[in-house]
């Protein structure tokens, strides 16, 4: 009975998925924006790979972390579809142009059938394949280390 009340709360949640996230907006920057649609739950923003960071770093660019895509999970599904539906191909831009994404546009979609276990399995199986490939990397070496002693 328990497990079917979490499961009855869990089937009403929704998910957003927001497609590029302008520079120098930061996950506080977009909470605050979202919650304005209705109660959040999570939020995960993904950030750049390392390489496009170091990258920009080097040609003199920004040296804070910039994030490229995020997930919003909103407490109620009709919220997440409303706000999908309503903002999507708007201008962010706050009230001056002066705002960092003044002339940026809204690109989300609502993720029918999407929980939000779906995007922490696949951070997690990315991470396992990074530490197989590592873990590789280090026997090719020590087989290496091994010939020439």
């Amino acid at each position: 009975d328990n497990i079917e009340k979490i499961q009855a709360k869990l089937d009403k949640k929704g998910v957003i998925y927001i497609s590029r996230i302008p520079p120098k907006m930061k996950p506080h920057n977009l909470r605050t924006i979202m919650s304005s649609y209705g109660t959040i739950e999570r939020l995960y923003c993904a950030p750049e790979s390392e390489k496009v960071r170091q990258f920009r770093k080097k040609r003199g660019g920004n040296r804070s972390v910039f994030f490229k895509e995020a997930w919003v999970e909103f407490e109620n599904k009709k919220d997440a579809k409303n706000v999908a539906h309503l903002l999507n191909g708007t201008q962010i831009g706050g009230q001056h142009k002066r705002c960092p994404w003044y002339y940026d546009l809204w690109t989300m979609k609502y993720l029918s059938k999407f929980k939000w276990h779906h995007i922490t399995d696949e951070k997690h199986q990315r991470n396992r394949e990074a530490q197989k490939r590592l873990d590789s990397q280090v026997e090719q070496a020590k087989k290496e280390a091994n010939v020439f002693l």
